[in-house]
C-alpha cells in the first residue's frame, strides 16, 4: 500500500484528515504511528471544527517539518528549507482547490452548530474530505521524493541570500577564487562577467583590479546583497539573468568566470553555448565546479540540479559549444557540506576548466 493509499484508508477508518496524513507519513520519518495519530487528534474540521486550516494541510505541514526541520534553534538553514517546502505545498493545494481553509473547502460554516449539522446531513465529510486527504497525500508524496527542480533552486537562493557569505565560508575557501582569477588573463580595462555571482565571492577578488565587472545571477535577492556590499563601486554592473539567455551582447566581454555555477543549471550545454556567445574572439572562460559525486542530500536539501561533473563531460560540453581546446584539472581545493537530515558529509574535489574562444 502506498502512503497516499494508506492516508485514504485511515480516513475511511474514521480517523480525521490530519491523523490520516500523520499516520501514513509519520512512521516514514521516524514518528511512531500511535504518536502520530494522537498528535493529529485535535485538528479535525479545521481545528476542532472551527473551519480554519484543513487538517490534511496541517498534517502535511507537520510532516514537512519532520522532513526538513531541525531541533537546533541556531539552524536557520533548516528553518528556511522547511518554509520553502511548506509554501510550495500550500501553493499547490490552494491552486487545486481554491483554498486551504476547511470552511471554504466545504463551502459551509462548520464552526456553527447549524453549519456542522448541515455538513453531516449532506455527507460533506464523506464526499469531499477524502478528496482533500488524497490530494494532500499525493502532493506530499511527490515533495518527499528526490528531485531536480530549478524553480526550487531559485527560491532557495533568494531565501538564503543574506546568509550566503557565512554559509559559503564553510563550503570552499578563497584559494579557489585566486586561482580562477589568475587564469582569466585580465588586463587593464578588461570586461569580465562574474557568472552565477551569488553574493559576490568572485567579484570581491576582482573589485580592486582595473577591470569592469558584470555580475549576473538568477537570484535578485543575491544581487541586492551584492549592491549593498559593493556600494559605491562604479565598475560593477548588476544584471539578473537566466543561464539560457544571458543579458549580455554577443562578442562583448573579455572573460567569464563561473564558480560553482554549472551544477545549478538545468541545461549545461545551453549555458556554455551562451558563455561562448558573449565572449570576444580570444576571450577566456574559467569554470570551477565539483567533480562527479553521489551525495543525494545536495539535491534534496540544497537544491543542486546536478551531482557534479566528470572531466570528460565538461570537456565534451565545451568542445560542442565551440571552444577548440579546453583544458581541465583538479585543484587542491574541496567543496564541503553536511546534511541537515542525515550523517552524510561531502568533501568533493573541485576542478577548474579553462577555454578560449577561437579568433
Amino acid at each position: 500500500m502506498t502512503r497516499p493509499d494508506e492516508a485514504l484508508n485511515l480516513y475511511q477508518s474514521n480517523f480525521n484528515c490530519c491523523q490520516s496524513i500523520l499516520g501514513a507519513f509519520g512512521p516514514y520519518l521516524g514518528l511512531e504511528k500511535s504518536t502520530a495519530l494522537k498528535l493529529g487528534a485535535g485538528f479535525s474540521g479545521g481545528m476542532a471544527f472551527h473551519g480554519k486550516t484543513c487538517g490534511a494541510v496541517t498534517g502535511a505541514c507537520l510532516i514537512l517539518g519532520l522532513s526538513k526541520g531541525s531541533d537546533d534553534p541556531r539552524n536557520d538553514l533548516a528553518e528556511q528549507l522547511t518554509y520553502i517546502d511548506v509554501k510550495e505545498f500550500l501553493k499547490e493545494f490552494g491552486e487545486k482547490f481554491g483554498s486551504t481553509r476547511c470552511g471554504k473547502l466545504l463551502n459551509t460554516d462548520i464552526s456553527t452548530s447549524e453549519g456542522y449539522a448541515l455538513a453531516q446531513e449532506t455527507g460533506l465529510f464523506k464526499k469531499l474530505c477524502p478528496v482533500f486527504v488524497e490530494e494532500a497525500a499525493l502532493i506530499l508524496e511527490k515533495m518527499l521524493q528526490p528531485r531536480q527542480n530549478p524553480a526550487r533552486s531559485l527560491e532557495y537562493f533568494n531565501t538564503i541570500a543574506s546568509q550566503w557569505d557565512t554559509m559559503r565560508r564553510n563550503f570552499f575557501g578563497t584559494g579557489l577564487r585566486d586561482e580562477a582569477i589568475s587564469r582569466a588573463g585580465l588586463t587593464r580595462g578588461s570586461v569580465v562577467v562574474d557568472l552565477g555571482a551569488g553574493s559576490g565571492f568572485i567579484t570581491e577578488g576582482l573589485a580592486g583590479m582595473p577591470v569592469r565587472i558584470i555580475a549576473i545571477d538568477q537570484s535578485p535577492a543575491m544581487l541586492e546583497v551584492m549592491k549593498i556590499k559593493f556600494s559605491g563601486k562604479e565598475s560593477i554592473t548588476y544584471k539578473p539573468g537566466s543561464a539560457n539567455k544571458l543579458p549580455v551582447e554577443s562578442d562583448s566581454v573579455d572573460a567569464v568566470i563561473a564558480n560553482m555555477y554549472l551544477h545549478h543549471v538545468e541545461n549545461p550545454m545551453k549555458a556554455i553555448q551562451e558563455v561562448y556567445r558573449i565572449l570576444k574572439p580570444g576571450g577566456r572562460f574559467i569554470l570551477a565546479d565539483m567533480n562527479e559525486h553521489d551525495h543525494q542530500f545536495l539535491i534534496d536539501e540544497q537544491f543542486d540540479i546536478w551531482k557534479g561533473f566528470s572531466h570528460e563531460k565538461i570537456l565534451s560540453l565545451m568542445k560542442n559549444a565551440g571552444f577548440p581546446a579546453p583544458q581541465i584539472s583538479d585543484l587542491q581545493e574541496t567543496c564541503c557540506a553536511g546534511s541537515n537530515q542525515t550523517c552524510d558529509k561531502a568533501s568533493i574535489i573541485v576542478f577548474l576548466a579553462e577555454a578560449r574562444k577561437g579568433v
